[in-house]
C-alpha cells in the first residue's frame, strides 16, 4: 500500500511464521467452519415446525368441537409446557440411519411425545349452553388429556 507513504510487505512476515503454518491454517479452517450455518438455523426451523403442529391440533380440535350438536363455530387456543418431540434410535456410534434408496438416508424413529397441554380456552356459539359446555369439556379432556378445572368454554359473542 502506497497511498499515503505506508508499506507494507507481507513475504517477510511469511517467513517467520513458517513454524507455524499448519496450527494457523487449521485455525482459519476451524474458524471458517464456525461461520457456516448450523444447529442456530436449525434449531429455528424446530421452533417453526413446533408452532405449526401446535396450530394444527387446534385447528384439528377446532374442527371436531364444531361437529357436535348446539357448538356452532368454535375457536380453540391451546397452551403447551412442552411441545411434540420426536426420540430416534441411536446405538454406540450415533443415530440408526435406515437407506432410503437413491443415496438418502432417514434416521430411525424410535417415538413421538405428544405435547404436554397445560390449558384449553374454547369459544363456540354454544358456550352458554351448560350441557353443550359440558360436551366441550369432555371432548378437549379426550383430546388433551387435560382435567376439568384446566378447560374454559366460552359463549361466542353475538355478531361474530
Amino acid at each position: 500500500m502506497e497511498g499515503n507513504g505506508l508499506k507494507f510487505n507481507i513475504k517477510p512476515w511469511l517467513d517467520k511464521m513458517k513454524g507455524y503454518r499448519y496450527p494457523l491454517l487449521i485455525l482459519l479452517v476451524g474458524l471458517m467452519l464456525l461461520l457456516l450455518p448450523g444447529k442456530g438455523k436449525k434449531a429455528e426451523e424446530t421452533a417453526s415446525a413446533q408452532e405449526h403442529t401446535l396450530a394444527e391440533e387446534q385447528t384439528r380440535l377446532a374442527s371436531i368441537l364444531e361437529q357436535i350438536d348446539g357448538v356452532g363455530s368454535a375457536s380453540v387456543l391451546l397452551s403447551c409446557s412442552a411441545s411434540e418431540e420426536t426420540e430416534y434410535l441411536s446405538d454406540a456410534d450415533g443415530t440408526v440411519l435406515l437407506s432410503a434408496g437413491s443415496g438418502t438416508q432417514a434416521a430411525v424413529v424410535r417415538r413421538t411425545l405428544r405435547p404436554v397441554f397445560q390449558g384449553a380456552v374454547v369459544v363456540c356459539s354454544g358456550g352458554g349452553n351448560a350441557a353443550v359446555k359440558l360436551q366441550v369439556v369432555e371432548a378437549v379432556s379426550k383430546f388433551t388429556g387435560l382435567g376439568a378445572a384446566d378447560i374454559s368454554v366460552f359463549p361466542r359473542r353475538s355478531g361474530n
